[in-house]
Parts: structure tokens; C-alpha cells; sequence
């Protein structure tokens, strides 16, 4: 059991040095993804899911009811009130 520990130690201290090894070789970037830091999604990645893709599409009905109500209340109050 001693024989074991001892080569555990010796091959634990080995690998963390080939491991510090291949970080400092490592370039920034993939350093970075190694620690989760990943780039912002794109905008298709977003709207992959449908649930975002239907809120996005309830919103611009939304958008586009409000403008039709904005514009028919325009119309009637130009239509009741003369211009000075």
C-alpha cells in the first residue's frame, strides 16, 4: 500500500507540471474558453429557442396594434378639430 501512495505522489507532482506546462503554451483565447468565459451569442442563437422566437413575434404584433390605434386617434382628432 506504501508502494502505491508513493508513486500516486510522484505521478500527481508529474502531471501537474505537464499541466502547468500546456497552460502557459495555451493561447489566451482557448484559456478562456477553458475557464467558461465564451463569446456572446448570436442573435439566431437567441431565437433557436421558441419560446423567444413567439415573444418576439407577440411583441411586434403589440408594436404594430399600438402604431394602428396611434394613427386612427390622429385621424379622428384631426378630423373633429380644425387646424388654427
Amino acid at each position: 500500500m506504501n508502494e502505491f501512495i508513493n508513486k500516486r505522489k510522484i505521478a500527481g507532482e508529474e502531471m501537474e507540471r505537464l499541466r502547468n506546462e500546456r497552460l502557459q503554451k495555451m493561447d489566451p483565447s482557448a484559456g478562456a474558453r477553458l475557464m467558461g468565459a465564451v463569446e456572446i451569442p448570436s442573435r439566431e442563437d437567441m431565437y433557436a429557442h421558441g419560446l423567444a422566437r413567439w415573444q418576439s413575434w407577440m411583441i411586434r404584433w403589440r408594436i404594430q396594434y399600438l402604431m394602428q390605434q396611434v394613427d386612427t386617434t390622429e385621424t379622428t382628432v384631426e378630423g373633429t378639430f380644425p387646424d388654427a
